[in-house]
């Protein structure tokens, strides 16, 4: 199986120690302006995370006026 056969594991509403504490690591984040193109900085996401060799994952949430988009690395 490649990498781009795996699946990239949703991490929304998970919290950023216990994910650490679990072996995941923060490899990068993208934000966008709530009302702007998010798509972009989702798709950007998105090939960071087919671009890592290992498991992968994403979390996303909204904090003053702009969407994030974490890419997570598992260790």
């Amino acid at each position: 199986m490649t990498k781009h056969d795996e699946e990239i594991i949703n991490l929304d509403g998970q919290d950023t120690d216990i994910l650490n504490k679990k072996g995941w690591f923060l490899a990068t984040y993208y934000q966008s302006r709530e009302g702007g193109d998010g798509s972009n900085a989702y798709n950007r996401a998105i090939q960071k995370a087919n671009t890592l060799a290992r498991e992968t994952g994403l979390r996303s949430y909204v904090k003053d006026n702009y969407t994030y988009w974490e890419v997570w690395e598992h260790w």
